[in-house]
């Protein structure tokens, strides 16, 4: 049996995919049990105003006469950590990609998403989430909970905000 919790806010932060995999190579016997099992990675197009305001207003501002507006693009088109209420997404979540730590989990980081407005609003960010399968037989046994809501379920998100 193999546990770890070395994912961070997101699964695919530094090397964390390639560990498990070698951990999974190197120490798994067959049959065994990886915990947690799987990522189901999840994406929605996100409206946040004050989360957008807080990244842009320092440099929007002109001090002496200076424009201090060309960090802007790196900065909006970069992760953010945030948090999201359910109301503020504008799209339905969306699992672009899932982890399986038990057969090998292959990086879905170039993939190609599409997002559908679901309401209107105004599009700051797209959200990134992930939602974790501990293991299958725990799951089945014990009771623990697998999430599988179309609702972002815990603060562990991300953002990307872009202008």
């Amino acid at each position: 049996m193999i546990v770890s919790d070395i994912r961070g806010v997101l699964p695919l932060f530094q090397d964390v995919v390639a560990v498990l995999e070698d951990a999974r190579q190197r120490f798994l016997v067959p049959g065994g049990i990886m915990i947690p099992q799987r990522d189901i990675l999840m994406a929605a197009l996100v409206e946040a105003p004050e989360c957008y305001s807080d990244l842009t207003s320092p440099w929007e501002k002109q001090f002496a006469g200076l424009d201090l507006s060309s960090p802007l693009p790196p900065i909006l088109n970069q992760l953010h950590k945030a948090n999201f209420a359910g109301e503020q997404l504008l799209t339905l979540s969306l699992d672009w990609g899932v982890l399986d730590y038990t057969v090998g989990a292959p990086d879905p980081r170039r993939r190609r998403i599409g997002l559908r407005g679901d309401q209107s609003g105004t599009v700051h960010g797209l959200s990134t989430w992930s939602r974790e399968s501990l293991n299958d037989f725990l799951a089945s046994v014990a009771a623990v909970p697998n999430f599988s809501s179309n609702v972002p379920v815990d603060a562990s998100r991300m953002a990307a905000v872009f202008r």
